[in-house]
């Protein structure tokens, strides 16, 4: 099917780089409906694990919009010119003062709105000793768990993120190949 296109585009917000737009389109028989579209950056989200994979990175991050504390994977916004792999590196780096020497990548998925996540692996990152943990956001709390205890996380509760349990998806059929 290919892409339909809008009859009329009005945008509601644009702040921060999240835009929010109404598109007015047809249906097959002529019909008219609106669709409400939100335009965000790519992100770029890190699966680092370490000890074969029985340890994953995570950071706890407090989410005002879930109004809890989220357990999830290193990432974030890919800048403008910036390469996906580039930006997974900055984000894994400014979130846990880990650095990565080679960075998997494992693809990427429509994540929301009219974003693509991008998902790397990194196996056994190393510890900056001279970056402070937190830096960037001082809600962020970098942590290693047991993979039985991540994917606990996953199944009995809601602590953590869509872009998160995607990732891990990826992850898990990649490494079973």
């Amino acid at each position: 099917m290919r892409p339909k296109k809008p009859i009329s585009s009005t945008t509601i917000f644009d702040e921060r780089g999240v835009k929010v737009r109404i598109d007015k389109l047809k249906n097959a028989v002529g019909k008219s409906y609106e669709v409400v579209v939100e335009e965000k950056p790519h992100v770029a989200i890190v699966v680092a694990i370490r000890r074969g994979g029985n340890e994953i990175l995570v950071i706890s991050n407090y989410r005002h919009q879930a109004g809890s504390e989220l357990m999830e994977f290193p990432g974030g916004k890919i800048e403008e010119n910036e390469k996906p792999e580039d930006a997974a590196r900055r984000e894994l780096y400014e979130e846990t003062g880990y650095e990565a020497e080679t960075l998997i990548p494992l693809g990427s998925y429509w994540y929301t709105g009219t974003s693509y996540q991008y998902v790397f692996v990194a196996a056994n990152p190393e510890h900056n000793q001279g970056h402070r943990i937190g830096m960037a956001e001082d809600s962020l709390q970098p942590r290693w768990i047991s993979r039985s205890h991540w994917e606990e996380v996953v199944m009995k509760s809601s602590q953590t993120t869509v872009g998160s349990v995607a990732a891990w998806c990826k992850y898990r059929i990649w490494s079973r190949s």
